[in-house]
């Protein structure tokens, strides 16, 4: 069987990829993970770092 991610041969039983680490189709449905765009992390990170007038 082949990762839905990034097509690594994988063994048919796995519930991971030994490749990109991603749950297999097997393992079932996983909510997605959400991440924030990188400008929006670093303007939060700016914004901790701005010294208050």
């Amino acid at each position: 069987m082949k990762c839905q991610h990034c097509n690594q041969e994988i063994q048919e039983d796995a519930n991971f990829c030994t490749n990109c680490g991603k749950p297999t189709t097997s393992q079932g449905a996983l909510p997605p993970v959400i991440q924030q765009p990188e400008n929006q992390q670093i303007q939060k990170t700016l914004l901790l770092l701005k010294p208050k007038s």
